[in-house]
């Protein structure tokens, strides 16, 4: 393999050292050499694939799978795309997938196989071997072993169930890996259920129950960071009607380098070397995307003013959130951010608890972050709704989410968030707490 992929897939690998295996860090490689060497098939035939979300939740799957470095092929009748589905070229859905693929890790990730590692199949698509049913409308996903409750024939237009859909399986090709990487590694697979396939799993959502998205009408929303979780908001929002309307202002300094290639849906290889901004831009439509190569410090905040009355962070630097959230305390605050298998999502209205209330405390944490694909997409999505409902939200809330573990009954998790003493924003909702218990 080319040297390459090991740069490319070195977030996952870290990550599932640390979660997974607590291996050496010199046996990366062995991880690595497991994920390409973990199969997947998909399976959809064309009822089930007649409508725009079934669409989205296939290019989503394939997307995410590629991204994690599995090999990964396909069953599927030749369709035309029915909505445009960037990161891919505008060419049959097929054909889109396999160039996608070609252009995302070094080596690609089209190479069949006789007997997959797993198979998904899409809705009520004809399967007669055990496959993991991937099934969905314009809000809800469902996803787990072959049943009749789980063939459910796709329906929809909206983006949101299918991404849901797509990322909720992504995990169960994770814990194929897991095993596929045991083997590597020369031991026995880890005896950890949420890193473990089950034949009872399955995961149910409804996303209304997050966030209900509206049309958004000419709303200009400030974005700081180009990274994954931007990408995945962006990659919502490009396939969602009610984002039309918008006009985003990324801002982000770096250039696009191999190892965001694992977690960053709107990245192609090619595309590396290039400014995450310019990246960006370059699929700007409706919605449309304009990017600011700089990055966020007090200097440029001020260069930035003024900012639009809904901004939407991704950064992983603590101390830049805060900066953002005084910079734009009259504006819609929303935050994305994860930890390993952990996403939260906050918003934050003007003279509510900020920003800083939820994240009070700096991330100790130095070197590069442990990532993999499926955690940054649902943060993104998340954070997509949140801005598409900010016009009716009332209090400053979040939503905490563990996608390994999406079929308990609080994998996704709501809650309000209270201004706190120690904030270091010193927001007005805080001050108030401050003086009320002097």
């Amino acid at each position: 393999m080319s040297a390459e992929i090991y740069d490319a897939l070195s977030r996952t690998a870290q990550l599932l050292r640390m979660d997974v295996f607590h291996s050496d860090p010199e046996d990366d490689h062995k991880i690595i050499d497991g994920l390409r060497s973990t199969s997947a098939r998909i399976v959809a035939n064309g009822e089930n694939l007649a409508c725009p979300a079934a669409q989205t939740a296939l290019v989503t799957l394939y997307a995410q799978l590629a991204m994690t470095g599995l090999q990964v092929e396909l069953d599927l009748p030749a369709v035309n795309m029915l909505v445009r589905q960037p990161p891919l070229r505008d060419i049959g859905l097929e054909e889109a997938l396999r160039d996608y693929s070609d252009d995302l890790l070094p080596g690609g990730s089209s190479t069949p196989t006789a007997e997959p590692h797993i198979t998904f199949a899409l809705g009520d698509s004809p399967y007669a071997d055990a496959a993991i049913r991937v099934s969905g409308t314009d809000t809800r996903a469902v996803v787990g072993p072959d049943s009749s409750a789980r063939a459910l024939r796709w329906t929809g237009t909206a983006p949101f169930g299918g991404i849901a859909a797509a990322a909720a399986a992504a995990t169960e090709a994770a814990r194929a890996a897991v095993r596929v990487i045991a083997d590597r590694l020369g031991v026995e697979p880890p005896a950890i259920p949420a890193w473990t396939s089950s034949a009872v799993r399955c995961v149910d959502i409804d996303l209304q129950e997050v966030a209900t998205a509206r049309k958004a009408d000419n709303d200009q929303v400030d974005v700081v960071s180009g990274g994954a979780i931007t990408n995945a908001m962006i990659f919502t929002l490009l396939r969602a009607e009610e984002a039309a309307g918008l006009t985003l202002r990324v801002v982000e300094p770096e250039l696009l380098d191999l190892s965001n290639l694992n977690r960053y849906a709107m990245a192609r290889r090619s595309l590396v070397n290039q400014p995450k901004t310019a990246a960006l831009a370059s699929y700007s439509g409706g919605p449309a995307i304009q990017g600011v190569p700089v990055r966020v410090d007090p200097d440029t905040a001020l260069s930035l003013r003024p900012w639009a009355n809904k901004v939407a962070i991704g950064v992983d630097d603590i101390p830049s959130r805060w900066l953002s959230q005084r910079e734009a305390a009259a504006s819609w605050v929303g935050v994305g951010a994860t930890s390993h298998d952990y996403v939260l999502v906050s918003e934050h209205l003007p003279d509510h608890a900020c920003a800083g209330c939820t994240h009070p405390r700096p991330d100790e944490t130095e070197g590069p972050i442990p990532t993999i694909g499926f955690v940054s997409l649902w943060a993104g999505l998340i954070m997509a709704l949140k801005l598409l409902a900010a016009d009716g939200a009332t209090a400053s809330n979040g939503v905490h989410a563990w996608p390994l573990g999406l079929e308990n009954a609080r994998g996704i998790d709501r809650f309000v968030q209270s201004p706190v003493p120690n904030c270091p924003v010193a927001c007005p909702a805080s001050r108030r707490l401050s003086r009320s218990i002097m």
